[in-house]
């Protein structure tokens, strides 16, 4: 599975992607289309976001781009046995020194003002965001957000685009346990029923084991 099918998968952009792992959209696509690779740190940030092997994210991401190339190839062999070494190393500590508890850590916050550019269009789609659970597992969310104008909406709905979870209103706070099935998880927030040019919001959302 590479990059490219994996974000058509969980219906990303680029853009989202980008965001997520805090690179620009041109790394992004220069990773899709062989121009460059990730790093053995980024390969597993991605890996253990969306719950798969880095042999997945390797073996295509990697190594049939370089077959067009013998000595390429033969060059990046060494590289990727060291690659795979680090990366059964790291997946042994983490195992070792975290349980079931912390099988998820997904966060997202933001405070931000929108001009009129954005408030002429009837809804904000103010931010998406992804997580993946490996088992059935009950989690701790909290939730606050405000607006000063107008309505906040946050939704979880999983990978059917079934809604697990919503609140909405001018203040959203939240904090309980919830069960979520095993799967990826979309998390969105939107804003609207605003009147005025401007709009100020923050917002700050956590999901863990």
């Amino acid at each position: 599975m590479n990059i490219s099918e994996l974000r058509k998968q969980y219906q990303m952009s680029q853009d989202d992607f980008a965001n997520i792992f805090h690179v620009s959209r041109q790394t992004v696509s220069n990773w899709e289309n062989g121009k460059s690779y990730p790093d053995v740190e980024m390969l597993v940030k991605i890996s253990d976001y969306f719950g798969i092997s880095v042999d997945q994210l390797i073996k295509k991401e990697t190594i049939p781009s370089v077959a067009k190339n013998s000595d390429k190839q033969k060059k990046l062999w060494p590289m990727l046995a060291v690659i795979a070494t680090v990366v059964c190393l790291i997946g042994a500590f983490f195992l070792y020194n975290y349980n079931e508890e912390h099988s998820v850590k997904f966060s997202m916050k933001k405070d931000k003002t929108y001009g009129q550019s954005a408030t002429s269009q009837k809804t904000l789609e103010v931010a998406k965001g992804y997580f993946t659970l490996p088992e059935d597992e009950k989690l701790n969310l909290k939730v606050n957000g405000m607006t000063d104008d107008g309505d906040l909406h946050l939704s979880i709905v999983d990978e059917n685009n079934k809604c697990c979870y919503q609140l909405d209103g001018d203040e959203l706070k939240d904090s309980q346990k919830l069960y979520f099935k095993k799967g990826s998880y979309k998390v969105q927030i939107t804003a609207d029923h605003y009147h005025e040019k401007v709009v100020s919001l923050d917002y700050s959302v956590s999901v863990k084991g």
